[in-house]
C-alpha cells in the first residue's frame, strides 16, 4: 500500500504545502502512466487501491476536498469519470462526486487527452533555449518565439525533435506594438496553448534605451498574455523568468546600466500580477522564477565588459554562480508544476543577497 503520510502531515489549506501536494501529484503520475502504457486489470486495480487508501486518510484529516482537488487537475481525473470503474469501487464514485462539486477547472479528456503545450519567448538561445529543450523532455510540446536567429532556433527545435516531441518556431519581434498579437495567433494555430513562459528580455544591447527596454520587458508581456487569456482554456500557467535585480528593485541596488532593465521587468511583474488577479475568472496563474546572475548568458557578460571584474566579485562574494542549466531546468520545473495545479511560491536561483556595487 502507499504510504499516505503526506496526507497526514498536510497543513490545513493542504494546497499551501507544495510537498504534499508534488507527492500526492506523483503517486497519481505513477498509476496513471501504468494504466496508459497498457491499462492492464493489476494496474487499475492498483489503482483502486491507492484511491481506497486516499479516501480513508482524507476522511480522517478532513481533508477530502484538498485531495480531490488534486485529483481533478490530473489526467487520472479521466479514470474517475468512467462508468464502470465507479460501478466496480464504490468509493470511487464518492471521489468523482466531490471533484464535480468544486468550482476548478477539470483535467480530464478536454484537455489530457491531447499533447500539453508551452509557448517560450527568447527561446533560440541561452536560457530559452535551455528552458525549451527540459520542457522537451517532460513530454511537453514546445512553441519556440524567436526574434531574428531563425538558423539557432531551428537547431534548439531539432534537437527537441530527436527528443521525441514536436516543435513549433515561431518568429516575432515582441517589442513592436503588433507582433504580440501575431505571435499569439502563430501559437495558437498549432493548437491550444496550455501555458507560456515569459522569457523574452533585453535593454543592455547598445543605443537601447528605457523606452525600448519598457516596450520588450514590460508592453509586450502584457500584450501577449491579453492576446492568449481570452483564447486558452481557463488556468493557462503562465511563468515570468525575471532577474533579482529587477524583481527587488528598487529595494535592492543595481549598476546604473542596468537601472532600465530592473525598472522595466518589475513594471511588468507588478502589471501582470495585476493583471492577472483581475482576469480571475477565466483563473490564469502566474509564478515567478527569478535569477542571479547566470553564467555564460550575455547579460552576465554585458556587465561585466560594463563594470570589469563585477561578475568575478558577486562570484566570491556567493560561492557561485547558477548555470544556465540549473536555471533553465528550474523554470521548467515550475512551469509543469504551475500545469498541474501546484501552488507554488516565487522561486529563487542563486544567492538573493545584495549586489556589492563599486563606488
Amino acid at each position: 500500500m502507499p504510504d499516505t503520510a503526506y496526507v497526514q502531515q498536510a497543513s490545513p489549506a493542504y494546497l499551501g504545502d507544495s510537498a504534499a501536494v508534488a507527492a500526492l501529484d506523483e503517486e497519481l503520475d505513477r498509476h496513471w502512466s501504468a494504466i496508459q502504457s497498457g491499462r492492464e486489470a493489476q494496474d487499475v486495480q492498483k489503482l483502486a487501491a491507492f484511491l481506497a487508501e486516499m479516501w480513508d486518510a482524507a476522511t480522517e484529516t478532513s481533508k477530502v476536498a484538498e485531495v480531490a482537488t488534486v485529483i481533478r487537475r490530473h489526467p487520472i481525473m479521466d479514470v474517475l469519470m468512467e462508468d464502470t470503474f465507479n460501478k466496480r469501487y464504490p468509493f470511487a464514485a464518492k471521489f468523482r462526486d466531490v471533484c464535480r462539486g468544486l468550482e476548478i477547472p477539470l483535467a480530464g479528456a478536454s484537455r489530457r487527452s491531447r499533447p500539453r503545450r508551452v509557448l517560450v519567448t527568447g527561446a533560440s538561445r541561452g536560457i530559452g533555449a535551455g528552458i525549451s529543450l527540459a520542457l522537451a523532455q517532460r513530454g511537453l510540446e514546445v512553441a519556440i518565439c524567436y526574434r531574428e536567429k531563425r538558423r539557432r532556433a531551428a537547431g534548439v527545435a531539432s534537437t527537441i525533435e530527436a527528443l521525441g516531441q514536436k516543435c513549433h518556431l515561431i518568429e516575432g519581434d515582441l517589442s513592436r506594438d503588433d507582433e504580440p498579437e501575431i505571435v499569439a495567433r502563430k501559437a495558437l494555430d498549432h493548437g491550444p496553448i496550455d501555458a507560456i513562459v515569459l522569457n523574452a528580455s533585453g535593454g543592455l544591447e547598445a543605443g537601447k534605451g528605457l523606452s525600448y527596454a519598457l516596450a520588450l520587458n514590460c508592453f509586450a508581456q502584457i500584450a501577449l498574455v491579453s492576446a492568449l487569456i481570452p483564447r486558452c482554456d481557463d488556468g493557462l500557467a503562465i511563468i515570468y523568468v525575471t532577474s533579482h535585480g529587477a524583481h527587488f528593485y528598487p529595494g535592492k541596488p543595481v549598476l546604473p546600466i542596468y537601472e532600465k532593465v530592473a525598472h522595466s521587468k518589475q513594471r511588468g511583474e507588478q502589471t501582470l500580477r495585476r493583471m492577472v488577479s483581475l482576469a480571475s475568472s477565466r483563473r490564469p496563474n502566474l509564478r515567478v522564477v527569478s535569477g542571479d546572475i547566470i553564467e555564460g548568458t550575455t547579460t552576465a557578460m554585458l556587465l561585466d565588459r560594463a563594470v570589469p571584474g563585477f561578475v568575478a566579485r558577486r562570484k566570491r562574494q556567493v560561492g557561485r554562480l547558477p548555470t544556465i542549466g540549473e536555471f533553465s531546468s528550474m523554470i521548467a520545473a515550475a512551469t509543469v508544476e504551475e500545469m498541474k495545479g501546484i501552488d507554488i511560491s516565487t522561486r529563487y536561483c542563486g544567492s538573493t543577497a545584495p549586489y556589492l556595487i563599486p563606488e
